[in-house]
């Protein structure tokens, strides 16, 4: 479903990683990696677009959003990594950051200040979490019971031609 609403993504996709890889990588984490070595077993984000403009390369990803509707892309494992480690850091500094402290990892970002997050410690529901970082108030908020519920609503999204619930 998502390539056939979205023809762009599929000539982008990354190669799935290992289980292994994916596991041995988060050990150090509270967590239980399990979610995200699903997902990143499947495909491993998406690589951007670069197109050639008067002799300069620019890289995009635009048109490459998962998510009817809104501009959200698929980190690779390793981007996902880093933007989970400066998160961790930064939580250090921002108390309304530290919820997330070697909890949330992202997976899918706007390129600006939202993202979607596993939650590394639901054990089992695979908690989806939504990241607004111009909340300053609450800046986490629950999305999803598990992985399968938010890729459900996106399927819906696309179907319906509408928006997931979360960010109706």
């Amino acid at each position: 479903m998502l390539m056939a609403n979205n023809r762009t993504i599929g000539a982008q996709f990354r190669p799935g990683l290992s289980r292994e890889f994916v596991e041995r990588k988060l050990s150090a984490t509270k967590g239980d990696p399990a979610s995200v070595a699903e997902l990143y077993t499947w495909h491993d984000g998406v690589n951007p677009i670069e197109r050639q403009v008067d002799g300069v390369v620019e890289i995009s990803y635009d048109g490459l959003g998962y998510i009817p509707n809104a501009e959200f892309h698929h980190l690779s494992f390793e981007s996902a990594c880093g933007h989970f480690a400066t998160w961790n850091e930064a939580s250090k500094h921002r108390w309304e950051l530290r919820e997330g402290n070697g909890r949330y990892f992202p997976f899918l970002w706007d390129g600006s200040s939202r993202y979607f997050l596993l939650d590394l410690r639901a054990r089992g529901t695979r908690e989806v979490i939504f990241f607004d970082s111009d909340n300053d108030e609450s800046p986490y908020r629950f999305a999803y019971n598990n992985l399968a519920a938010f890729i459900e609503d996106v399927m819906r999204a696309f179907k319906d031609s509408s928006c997931i619930e979360v960010l109706s």
